[in-house]
């Protein structure tokens, strides 16, 4: 398909904004869809009439179109730009009503969860990770990192806001935390701000889609995260998992 990267990054934008807004935040998706389409739908700086006329014919296609295969897509967490070839392919071979998330009547809710899938040696590697990208002002240990999540609430301050929101958001995409994003730390309020002067609510995690202009950061650490999860051992020294 022509153009197919410029398609790929524009759903994986739509992606990373329905994680914040419908997924972390409760946004109900009609205006979600809202959001996306006025802050997208428009020919970018250098964009080509055609790059621009695929790219939003793709996002329309599936998002206004076709909402019950975006829900079932991007309910997952985790997919990369990669995985958005699955998606342009559903949308290009398969009649609306013809997925499986089309045929499906009636979803069953599921309970909120809130667990942490690590053990002590994940736990000590993505201490070890923290430190390394300088996320919080102190110096992370495993036991403090357990009792943030635990029911003592161990308070942790960001360094930078933005770097402490990428690291949760990247152990909740690659499941080692479970019913730990930004809404869920906002309510406990237990991770304060870079200045300390208030806890980080679901709001701070991601300002003005800085969520989107991080993806590669993102991705990158949720890629760590799950080598990490599969045995692999972080090097401080240079950043990488081994």
């Amino acid at each position: 398909m022509e153009n197919e990267n410029v398609v790929y990054t524009s759903l994986y934008k739509a992606y990373c904004l329905y994680r914040k807004a419908v997924v972390d935040e409760s946004v109900v998706y009609e205006r979600y869809v809202s959001l996306f389409l006025a802050s997208n739908g428009h020919r970018q700086e250098n964009e080509t009439e055609s790059d621009f006329s695929v790219r939003m014919d793709h996002v329309r296609e599936l998002l206004v179109n076709r909402p019950k295969v975006a829900k079932y897509f991007f309910d997952q967490a985790g997919l990369t730009i990669a995985d958005m070839a699955e998606i342009v392919d559903v949308i290009n071979k398969t009649k609306k009503g013809g997925h499986v998330a089309e045929q499906t009547r009636k979803k069953t809710p599921r309970a909120k969860v809130h667990c942490v899938n690590m053990d002590n040696r994940i736990l000590a590697e993505v201490t070890k990770f923290a430190n390394a990208h300088e996320v919080f002002k102190e110096t992370l240990t495993p036991t403090l990192l357990s009792d943030f999540f635990s029911e003592k609430k161990g308070v942790l301050h960001a360094k930078v806001n933005k770097v402490a929101a990428l690291f949760f958001t990247a152990l909740e995409n690659a499941e080692l935390t479970i019913g730990f994003g930004p809404t869920d730390i906002g309510n406990r309020a237990n991770l304060m701000r870079h200045k300390g002067e208030r806890p980080m609510l679901a709001d701070d995690f991601y300002p003005n889609r800085s969520l989107a202009r991080n993806a590669n950061i993102l991705q990158k650490w949720v890629n760590d995260m799950k080598a990490i999860k599969a045995g692999g051992t972080f090097n401080p020294e240079d950043k990488t998992v081994q």
